[in-house]
């Protein structure tokens, strides 16, 4: 205590310490999203076309609720740049993880998808192109939502089979889908 104050300090110390306090208290997917907590009752806000982008590089968010707020524009996505959602490798003890959240278009659109399928790896044990879409593997729910003017298709100088290849869905397991138009 100094001259009778608890926290002897002024003013601009007070405003770095309320800021470290709201900083450390915003959750991390806040950053990542446009709002939100993942829940039914308060779905991530998907406002923009990065973040949309986002849901496909946090798989621990894959079994989340999701809001699409906007018509995004994901042209500025070309080749294979844009993170897809969900993953299966399609054998018993590989990894699997499908997209198991709800994605509410919201009555939206998502314009312009683009994905050039990459060549698997000439070491890798699946030498066929498979289970590729915006999301690639859905075990949950995706509703209300529209798809304008998409494109999905492998390399041009693929000569590997190519399985279950779609603009939305790629491989859907038990998934619920509503209002969905292309």
């Amino acid at each position: 205590m100094r001259d009778g104050k608890a926290f002897p300090c002024g003013r601009i110390e007070r405003a770095v310490v309320l800021l470290v306090l709201v900083t450390s208290l915003s959750p991390a997917a806040w950053a990542r999203y446009g709002g939100g907590a993942g829940t039914a009752e308060d779905p991530y806000l998907i406002y923009t076309a990065e973040q949309m982008n986002t849901i496909g590089l946090y798989s621990q968010d894959w079994d989340k609720h999701f809001l699409l707020m906007a018509d995004i524009d994901l042209s500025a996505y070309q080749g294979d740049s844009f993170n897809l959602i969900g993953f299966h490798r399609g054998h018993p003890g590989w990894f699997d993880q499908p997209f198991s959240g709800v994605f509410d278009g919201n009555g939206h659109t998502i314009a312009n998808f683009t994905y050039v399928i990459p060549n698997p790896n000439p070491q890798d044990v699946e030498r066929y192109v498979w289970r590729y879409g915006l999301f690639r593997h859905v075990s949950g729910e995706i509703r209300n939502l529209g798809l304008v003017y998409p494109n999905i298709a492998p390399a041009p100088e693929s000569r590997y089979p190519k399985i279950q290849i779609g603009a939305l869905v790629g491989a859907a397991g038990h998934a619920g889908h509503a209002g969905l138009h292309l």
